[in-house]
């Protein structure tokens, strides 16, 4: 059995938070043995190019604050090394070259922000919430609007011509030809991330690999007609949601291992040296959601590792190089020549910092006094929150995530609620009396430990009652503020989008409604009622959804249809 040891070497610190797939490795050249640079996509729209030398940044290129980067890609010409950095930034695409000249440009007049990105050669496909576009050489070739919202893309390198698989919120994968859908294949859970098998689509050419939001991982191969699963792994262990995923040999044993990063922090590497199923063989357990991994080397020429970035914007490895060894029974740490210049350095940066702070805060003061109108501004701060049903439990996951630390966070729902505390949390939780008359039904207040910048519990919810959850977040920055982010609790809560037809023997209760009322009410009461409805009606003039009760596997079928009256 395969020994994987890692130890954890920071690097850099952005100034703003980075999104899932907003980080990529440039590809290595072998043959000068140099480390690989790190390209990256900030939420204030900076986008970066750095390498490591020494633990030292070398900064090759740096952007200008701007539109948020919603998404980094490498591209170049078929047949060449991938060396080009593409960009997605709201509407916009942009291209770098690796020294940082900027040569492409390119607003697709879309009317939402894109959301997902991928290249191939000259095709440029992107997607919104909603929207789908197929793009070549900045001419648009094919559209296709969806109902459901899209989280993810990857195209299959087909040898005749390359096929688009896009993951949807509604748990189906959805193969495309150019501009319809071949068919729908539905997953144990929502997709949040897909990856072609070992980066090339195997043997194949046509498998991928997904990770779901609730921490569910599979492999599938996509057919013309149909796709067929290579393998499944449970989440028994109710571990966070899969937010990257990434092929790479850390195990150096010619075989590419997959790797998993989690929102929770924790990294896993699975090995397919004797089977064609994946088996774990290492686990790194972290404090922060991590959104991009990607194997390679950075630190050292020499050594792999798994590069890291979280959501705070930490970039750090996970480096098979020894940070350490043994010397006559003795564990002796290594230290480099110039480490102690390197403490002096930093010292003398925080000692520089703070005076800097100082002289702000006196110069705030005196603005202050000196002018009665004057007035103190918020920073704001983004922060990510999902609000999702896990099927194992029957509860739903609330998950906050904030680019700076979190001094509390304030729960109140005007229904009532079980909240679930979850052990990795080390927040101190509290409950409040509640008032009915003041429309309160539940008041959980979570006081955070210093540096917090996560925080996850587990909702059950209760059939039938129907409010909304609302959360205030406040940050530890001065002048103190404080978010506020609401979630919906749906009358039939507990139930989950399927694609599994309902058995016509099955006996079942029926109830038909007719009147004067438009199509887009009807969708509207649906929806209301039942989560993953899309927003705006169906094309069709027939629509059918299909929902399983997870706690009572009791099945639900809505039927709609926009009728059409001619009288003579």
């Amino acid at each position: 059995m395969l020994e994987l040891q890692l130890n954890r070497v920071d690097y850099f610190k952005t100034t703003s938070s980075v999104t899932s797939k907003c980080m990529r490795l440039l590809p290595r050249d072998s043959a000068k043995k140099e480390t690989q640079k790190i390209a990256l996509g900030e939420s204030n729209g900076i986008v970066q190019l750095f390498s490591v030398r020494k633990k030292d940044i070398n900064a090759i290129f740096k952007t200008t604050p701007g539109r948020r980067i919603t998404r980094v890609e490498l591209g170049g010409r078929l047949g060449e090394t991938p060396d080009r950095i593409f960009v997605a930034a709201e509407t916009e695409v942009r291209g770098y070259s690796k020294k940082g000249k900027q040569f492409y440009t390119f607003d697709t007049n879309v009317s939402d922000p894109i959301r997902c990105m991928a290249i191939l050669g000259s095709s440029l496909y992107t997607c919104t919430d909603t929207t789908y576009t197929h793009y070549v050489e900045s001419n648009e070739t094919d559209t296709l609007t969806f109902a459901a919202k899209m989280n993810d893309i990857v195209i299959l390198p087909l040898p005749i011509q390359a096929m688009p698989v896009i993951a949807c919120q509604d748990r189906l994968l959805r193969p495309l030809n150019k501009s319809s859908v071949l068919y729908e294949a539905e997953i144990p859970g929502i997709p949040t991330t897909l990856i072609l098998s070992n980066k090339t689509g195997g043997p194949t050419k046509s498998e991928i690999v997904y990770g779901t939001s609730d921490g569910r991982l599979g492999q599938l191969e996509i057919g013309s007609i149909s796709t067929s699963t290579k393998w499944e792994i449970a989440n028994p262990k109710h571990l966070s949601g899969i937010s990257a995923i990434d092929f790479y040999d850390i195990l150096a044993d010619g075989v590419p291992d997959m790797i998993v990063a989690r929102e929770d922090g924790t990294v896993e590497v699975y090995n397919f040296e004797t089977t064609d199923e994946p088996i774990l063989k290492y686990t790194y357990n972290g404090t922060e959601s991590i959104t991009n991994i990607e194997g390679g080397t950075v630190g050292n020429a020499n050594y792999d590792e798994l590069v890291c970035c979280t959501y705070q914007g930490w970039i750090f490895g996970l480096t098979s190089q020894p940070l350490q060894h043994e010397l006559g029974g003795e564990i002796i740490v290594t230290q480099n020549d110039d480490l102690g210049h390197k403490i002096e350095e930093l010292k003398n940066e925080i000692e520089e910092l703070q005076r800097k702070l100082l002289t702000t805060h006196e110069r705030y003061h005196e603005a202050i006094k000196s002018n009665a109108n004057a007035i103190s501004t918020i920073r704001e701060f983004r922060v990510n929150d999902r609000f999702e049903l896990n099927r194992d439990d029957a509860t739903y996951n609330l998950t906050i995530e904030s680019e700076i630390p979190i001094d509390n966070v304030l729960l109140q729902c005007d229904v009532i609620l079980d909240i679930l505390d979850v052990e990795k949390n080390s927040a101190v939780m509290s409950f409040s009396d509640c008032d009915p008359k003041d429309n309160n039904a539940v008041l959980v207040t979570y006081r955070c430990q210093v540096n917090t910048t996560r925080l996850e519990m587990h909702v059950r919810t209760i059939e039938g009652h129907y409010g909304t959850l609302q959360l205030y977040i406040t940050s530890k920055i001065q002048p103190r503020c404080s978010m506020l982010r609401r979630h919906t609790i749906k009358p039939l809560s507990l139930h989950q989008r399927s694609t599994i037809s309902i058995d016509p023997n099955k006996p079942m209760n029926t109830m038909k409604i007719t009147g004067s009322f438009s199509y887009a009410e009807i969708h509207s009461w649906i929806q209301f009622c039942l989560a993953d409805v899309p927003e705006r009606p169906p094309v069709d003039k027939e629509n059918r959804l299909t929902y399983t009760n997870i706690f009572l596997q009791t099945q639900l079928e809505c039927i709609y249809r926009y009728l059409d009256y001619f009288k003579m």
